[in-house]
C-alpha cells in the first residue's frame, strides 16, 4: 500500500523486526553465558551440534515471542495509530537490548588475551551502538513521573541529595587510592619493582633532600644529573613528604594517592561543564576504572604518571576563571616533566581556536611552548654526561633522515615526508593503543571539531616511535600524556552535544545517552585490562602483576632483607634489577647490568647473573679479586669489597663462574 497506510505498515514491520532482534539478542546472551566453551566458539567456530541447535532455536523462539505478543496486542486494538504508537515506543525503549548478545564474550578476559585487537574494536563498537540506541530509548520514555518522584525525594532530604554525588566521588577516590597504595607496595615486597625506574627515583629523592642536584646513581653512576633524561623539577614539592619516610614505598604511595585524587578536579570540571553532579560522577568513575591509568601506577614510580592530578586542576581553574590557582597549578604542571609543557601548549592552542579566553590561551600556549623548547633543547643538553642516546631519539630512529641526528631530524621528516610519517602510524598495535585509550569514552575526543588538537603532542611522543613498543602500550607511564586530555575532551564533547541541542531547541538526549554508554564501555574495557574487576591478566610495565603474596614470596623478601641488614647505610651498593629498589635509599646505588662501579657491596641475584650484561659486569667485578663472598640467602648473594675471600669458592660455585 502507499501513503499513510503504507507508512503505517512500514512502521509496524520495523517495530516487529526490532522486537524480534531484542528477543534473539537476549537468547544469545543467556545461551552464551551458560556455555562453557564460549571462547572456542568465538575464535574457532567450535560448538557442539546440540548447543548450536539450541542457540538457533532459542534465537528464533525468543525473537518470535517478543515480536508476536506486541503484534497481537496491536491486532487486538484494530491496528490503530494509538496501538502502533505504543508499539513503536516499546520497541525504542527496548532497543538497547539489541546489544546484550556480545556481553558474555566482552567480559571474557581470555578473548582479550587471544585477540586484543578484536576485543578493543568490538568493545568500542558496543559503546557507540549503545550510545545511539539509548538516544532513541530516552526520547521514547516519559520522564515526567520520574522527575516528579525525584523532586519529591529531594524535597524530603535536600541536603543529603545535594551532598551524595560528592560523597560518592570521595568514597571512590579513597578506595582507589588505598587499593593502589596497598597493592603497589605488595608488588614491591614481592620483588616486582625494578632498578629502572623505582630505584632511580628513590635514589634521586634520597639525594635531593640532602642537597644533591637531581643525582641518581642507578642510571648515572658516580656523577651527572638526571635532568639530562627528564626535567622533573616538581620533585622538590615531593621532597618534604618523602623526607618523612625515606623509602621507595613513600613514592609508591604518593603516586597512588595523586592518581586517585585527580578524581576531584575532574568531578568539579564535569559538574561545571555539564551542569550535572551525577553526570560528573560518571566521568569520575570512568577515570578511576581507566586501565591506561592503572597500569602505569603499577609500573614502579614516575612523576609523569601523576599528570592527571596537576593537569586536571589546570583545566578546572581555567574553565572557572580562577587565575590565582590556575597560575599555581600551571607552574606545577610545567615543572612536572618537560613533555607536559608540550601538552599544555596544545591546550592553549585549543582554547585559542575555540575563542575561549583567548588572552589566557595565548599566555599558556606561548609560555608552555617556550618552556618546552628551552628545557628540551637547551637545559637538558647542558646536563648531558652520556652520549646522544640519552635524548631518546633512538626511539624514533626510522624518522631521522640519513646523515642527520636528534629531534631536529625527526621534525624535518615530519615536515618534508608526511606520507612516510603517516605510513608509520598504520600499525595494528598503535591502532589498538588508540582505541584502548579512547574507546572507554566512546571515541568522544575525536568526535568534537577541535579537541583533536589536544592530542598532537602525545601522538608525536608515542605513535611516531619506530618499534619501541612501550611508547604505544598502555602498560607504561607514557599514556599519562593522554589521560587528562582524554577525560577533559570527553567532557567538552558532551557539553558540546548539549549546547548544540539547546541551540536547535531539540531534546535528543545525546549527553545523557553518552554518559550511560560511558558507564558501560568504561566497565567493559576496565574488566579486561584494569586492576579492579578481575586480576588475572593485569599488567603494569613489563610484568604481569600479582595481587597476593605467597609463602615463597615472603621467604624471598625475608632472605633479601637478611642480606641488606649486613650492609651499612653509608656503603655504596651495586645491585641486580629487582634487588636495587630495596637498597636505593643511599648516596650510591648502582644498577649491576650497567656497572659495578667499584661499589663497597655487590648484591647479586644469581638467576639474573647467568646471562647478558649482568653476567659481564659481575664477572668483571669478581675478576678484580677485590671482593669477598659474605653470604647467600636463597638465590641472592652478598659480596664485600676488601672483605675476606675465604668463602669465595663457595660463592663462585653457586654462581657457576
Amino acid at each position: 500500500m502507499t501513503g499513510a497506510k503504507g507508512s503505517f505498515e512500514a512502521r509496524l514491520v520495523g517495530s516487529a523486526i526490532t522486537l524480534f532482534g531484542v528477543g534473539a539478542s537476549l537468547a544469545v546472551f543467556f545461551v552464551s553465558a551458560s556455555y562453557g566453551r564460549l571462547l572456542e566458539h568465538v575464535i574457532s567456530n567450535l560448538m557442539d551440534r546440540a548447543t548450536r541447535d539450541l542457540l538457533v532455536l532459542s534465537m528464533a523462539g525468543a525473537g518470535l515471542v517478543c515480536a508476536a505478543l506486541p503484534l497481537a496486542y496491536a491486532a487486538h486494538q484494530g491496528f490503530s495509530e494509538q496501538a502502533l504508537a505504543r508499539l513503536l515506543k516499546l520497541s525504542r525503549v527496548l532497543s538497547p537490548l539489541l546489544l546484550v548478545f556480545p556481553l558474555p564474550v566482552l567480559f571474557d578476559y581470555h578473548w582479550t588475551q587471544r585477540n586484543e585487537w578484536a576485543f578493543v574494536l568490538a568493545a568500542a563498537l558496543f559503546g557507540l551502538g549503545l550510545e545511539r540506541s539509548l538516544r532513541g530509548a530516552f526520547q521514547a520514555i516519559d520522564w515526567a513521573p520520574v522527575r516528579a518522584y525525584f523532586a519529591r525525594a529531594v524535597r524530603r532530604s535536600p541536603r543529603a541529595f545535594a551532598r551524595a554525588p560528592f560523597v560518592v566521588v570521595c568514597a571512590m577516590a579513597i578506595f582507589v587510592g588505598g587499593y593502589f597504595s596497598y597493592f603497589t607496595i605488595l608488588n614491591h615486597y614481592r620483588l616486582g619493582t625494578m632498578s629502572w625506574d623505582l630505584a632511580i627515583f628513590d635514589n634521586l629523592m634520597w639525594n635531593l633532600i640532602r642537597g644533591s642536584w637531581f643525582f641518581a646513581s642507578p642510571d648515572l653512576g658516580r656523577s651527572g644529573s638526571h635532568i639530562q633524561f627528564h626535567a622533573n623539577f616538581i620533585a622538590y614539592l615531593f621532597a618534604p613528604f618523602y623526607a618523612l619516610y625515606q623509602r621507595a614505598e613513600s613514592l609508591l604511595v604518593m603516586q597512588s594517592v595523586l592518581v586517585a585524587a585527580a578524581a576531584f578536579p575532574f568531578y568539579l570540571l564535569a559538574k561545571h561543564k555539564l551542569g550535572s553532579a551525577w553526570g560528573a560522577v560518571v566521568i569520575v568513575y570512568a577515570y578511576l576504572v581507566h586501565a591506561p591509568m592503572h597500569a602505569p601506577t603499577f609500573y614502579d614510580f614516575h612523576f609523569l604518571t601523576t599528570a592527571p592530578f596537576w593537569v586536571g586542576w589546570i583545566f578546572y581553574f581555567y574553565e572557572t576563571q580562577q587565575r590565582g590557582w590556575l597560575t599555581v597549578f600551571f607552574i606545577l604542571g610545567l615543572l612536572l616533566r618537560e613533555d607536559v609543557s608540550a601538552g599544555l601548549a596544545a591546550f592553549g592552542l585549543f582554547q585559542l581556536f575555540c575563542g575561549h579566553r583567548p588572552r589566557w590561551a595565548l599566555v599558556i600556549g606561548i609560555t608552555s611552548a617556550v618552556y618546552f623548547v628551552v628545557i628540551k633543547f637547551v637545559i637538558m643538553p647542558l646536563h648531558r654526561t652520556w652520549s646522544d642516546v640519552n635524548s631518546f631519539t633512538w626511539m624514533f630512529q626510522t624518522l631521522i633522515p640519513p646523515g642527520e641526528s636528534g629531534f631536529s631530524g625527526v621534525l624535518r621528516t615530519l615536515v618534508s615526508n608526511p606520507i612516510f610519517t603517516f605510513n608509520s602510524l598504520l600499525d595494528i598495535d598503535k591502532l589498538t593503543y588508540i582505541i584502548k585509550m579512547f574507546g572507554p569514552v566512546l571515541i568522544l575526543p575525536l568526535r568534537h571539531p577541535k579537541t583533536w588538537l589536544l592530542f598532537i603532542p602525545p601522538a608525536m611522543f608515542t605513535l611516531l616511535s619506530a618499534g619501541y613498543k612501550p611508547l604505544y602500550q598502555t602498560f607504561f607511564q607514557y599514556t599519562s600524556n593522554y589521560t587528562p586530555y582524554v577525560f577533559y575532551s570527553a567532557v567538552i564533547c558532551l557539553a558540546h552535544f548539549r549546547d548544540q541541542d539547546a541551540a536547535l531547541g531539540l531534546r535528543r538526549y545525546r549527553t545523557e545517552a553518552g554518559l550511560v554508554a560511558i558507564l558501560f564501555a568504561a566497565t567493559i574495557f576496565s574488566y579486561s585490562h584494569g586492576a579492579l574487576f578481575q586480576r588475572n591478566t593485569f599488567q603494569g610495565g613489563f610484568r604481569r602483576i600479582e595481587f597476593k603474596i605467597s609463602p615463597e614470596d615472603r621467604k624471598r623478601h625475608d632472605e633479601l632483607y637478611q642480606l641488606i641488614a649486613m650492609i651499612p647505610k653509608d656503603a655504596s651498593v651495586a645491585a641486580t634489577e629487582v634487588e636495587a629498589p630495596h637498597v636505593s635509599a643511599r648516596h650510591f646505588c648502582f644498577t649491576m647490568r650497567f656497572a659495578h662501579d667499584n661499589a663497597d657491596y655487590l648484591l647479586i641475584n644469581i638467576d639474573e647473573a647467568q646471562s647478558g650484561a649482568t653476567k659481564t659486569q659481575v664477572a668483571a667485578a669478581l675478576a678484580t679479586n677485590k671482593y669477598g663472598f659474605v653470604a647467600q640467602r636463597g638465590r641472592v648473594q652478598l659480596w664485600k669489597r676488601d672483605g675476606s675471600q675465604e668463602k669465595n669458592p663457595e660463592g663462585r660455585k653457586a654462581l657457576r663462574y
